[in-house]
């Protein structure tokens, strides 16, 4: 049977003869990658906005207050660095922009009018109220009047930072 030769310190050792080498790469493998998942966990975000564990408490905390809650799908903003996901709560949209951590959240909140009439450079006709909560490293945005979903927002986000 031939076997491949690994080339180490400059002397040839068959995997056959050291298994234990093979063994202490594959742990190697593994530990690397294990430590790379448990770090993007623990920021919640897991590296892109809308699929990591965050976004999935973000929508438990919802459903959590009675809501129905469905996940839609993407929505982009021209005012908004990251893009979005779509869900629906009790049927009614609402975004959620999901960033990096909540500094930049926040910063990106500072672009926005307190009545939410203008993000940045950006003026915007809205087809109805907007309103804007700030909740961590999330922007949430829904757009309507339907006092019960507002009533939800309220309770899992806090009350809105802008719009009205």
């Amino acid at each position: 049977m031939w076997v491949d030769p690994l080339r180490i310190g400059g002397s040839i050792v068959t995997l056959i003869k050291k298994p234990y080498i093979l063994i202490a790469i594959a742990f190697v493998i593994l530990a690397a990658s294990c430590s790379g998942a448990s770090t993007a966990d623990q920021n919640g975000s897991g590296g892109q906005a809308g699929s990591g564990a965050g976004f999935v408490d973000l929508l438990a905390e919802l459903e959590s207050s009675g809501a129905t809650v469905e996940s839609v799908g993407e929505v982009s903003q021209p005012f908004f660095s990251v893009d979005g996901q779509i869900v629906k709560v009790d049927g009614v949209d609402v975004q959620i922009f999901e960033y990096g951590d909540a500094a930049a959240a926040l910063a990106e909140t500072e672009m926005i009018s307190s009545d939410g009439s203008s993000v940045g450079t950006t003026m915007i006709s809205w087809v109805e109220a907007p309103h804007f909560y700030l909740k961590d490293h999330f922007i949430v945005l829904y757009v309507g009047n339907d006092s019960a979903t507002i009533e939800t927002l309220q309770e899992v986000l806090g009350p809105q930072f802008a719009g009205r």
